[in-house]
């Protein structure tokens, strides 16, 4: 599946890569995916922003009751993924102040790297753990 994701990724950063572009991955499991393509131009100015909106581990969590083996897969995977973070990423955007304490707990990533970027919602706004399930 990573290799699917890799060469469909290298294909479209090809044109989007220039000089003193920035790459703003949806999720930290991007950023050591897109790595290799980033450092065959490394003779441009990328950086790369990981934009994490929430706790991979709590989702994961879901998997534990149905498939104990993928679970522990995913698991492995994250863990691997926040690990080796600040291999792959010039910078972290949280969206909120409380993932950004998850993120530099679990990361090697230098704090004055991470950022807040608060997402806003309409005022109508519920959230509701049955709709998210």
């Amino acid at each position: 599946y990573k290799t699917i994701q890799y060469l469909t990724l290298k294909k479209k950063l090809s044109s989007l890569i220039v000089d003193n572009c920035v790459l703003h991955l949806r999720t930290e499991s991007l950023s050591k995916i897109v790595y290799p393509i980033v450092q065959k131009h490394k003779d441009l100015n990328v950086k790369v922003v990981s934009d994490i909106r929430g706790s991979v581990y709590e989702e994961t969590l879901v998997y534990k009751k149905f498939n104990p083996i993928l679970f522990k897969l995913k698991l492995s995977t994250h863990k691997n993924n926040l690990k080796y973070l600040y291999k792959f990423t010039d910078f972290v955007s949280c969206v909120s102040n409380e993932l950004k304490e998850y993120v530099l707990a679990r990361t090697q990533v230098d704090a004055k790297k991470v950022y807040v970027n608060h997402c806003l919602a309409a005022d109508n706004f519920i959230y509701s753990e049955e709709v998210r399930n």
